[in-house]
């Protein structure tokens, strides 16, 4: 996988939800207004600054608030409900760093992003079309949702 499929898929995946679930997205924006997440999924890097209304990919690194290490089996697993954000973080399938305070705002920010997320029609495709571009993981995705 080249390390911007990730980058590509959180940017495509944050406007599909202004577009299709647009109110999630505003509340998600307030929610983590100025907050700067620093995200590292398998080899890709990725920084995301928050704004009302708005998420910009970039920003200070050094400014993250919040910093977030995994790989692509486990964020599926999260998002598919294989697992919960808790669980892989106690089973070290997610590394999360930042003040407690952060945390659980990033936290409630993830909750509302999945929430939303599964609710926006658009959403299966996208998340198929990046599983089809990782080893092995659209196949199993595949199954085990019926190919939605």
């Amino acid at each position: 996988m080249a390390p911007d499929q990730f980058q590509d898929f959180l940017g495509r995946s944050l406007g599909l939800l202004a577009r299709e679930k647009p109110s999630v997205y505003a509340r998600l924006c307030t929610l983590l207004d100025g907050m700067v997440l620093s995200l590292r999924i398998d080899a890709a890097s990725v920084l995301v600054t928050f704004k009302p209304g708005a998420t910009v990919a970039g920003g200070d690194s050094s400014a993250a608030a919040v910093r977030v290490q995994s790989d692509r089996r486990a964020i599926l697993d999260v998002i598919d409900g294989k697992s919960t954000l808790e669980q892989a973080v106690l089973d070290d399938r997610i590394e999360l760093l930042g003040s407690v305070a952060d945390l659980v705002r990033f936290h409630d920010g993830l909750r509302m992003y999945l929430n939303g997320a599964v609710r926006a029609p658009g959403f299966a495709v996208l998340l198929d079309d990046y599983l089809a571009e990782g080893p092995n993981l659209g196949t199993a995705h595949a199954a085990s949702t019926g190919g939605r």
